[in-house]
């Protein structure tokens, strides 16, 4: 057996290492083309924007109506009331 000093060990590792990953990274791509993956980018484009964060607006009553008659709470209880999953008090 071929004796091989510390510095070439350690480049045959890296070498086998990167060869490893690249493979891998490739195996991942063939499955996300043959599975579909990329077919939707329209769908992909607009989920950022789609987040289901409460705007201002929909936290604001009209004038001289009771936020909680239209289902809506303050910012500090949230929709539903005290713990109805809206903002919490900081």
């Amino acid at each position: 057996m071929i004796a091989l000093s510390s510095q070439m060990a350690l480049l045959v590792m890296w070498v086998v290492f990167a060869a490893l990953s690249l493979l891998g990274v490739m195996a991942v791509i063939v499955w996300a083309v043959r599975s579909r993956q990329f077919a939707d980018q329209d769908r992909a484009r607009r989920l950022p924007l789609d987040s289901g964060i409460p705007t201002d607006a929909q936290w604001a009553a009209p004038a001289g109506e009771d936020p909680k008659k239209q289902g809506l709470g303050t910012r500090d209880q949230g929709p539903g009331g005290p713990g109805g999953g809206g903002y919490e008090k900081g």
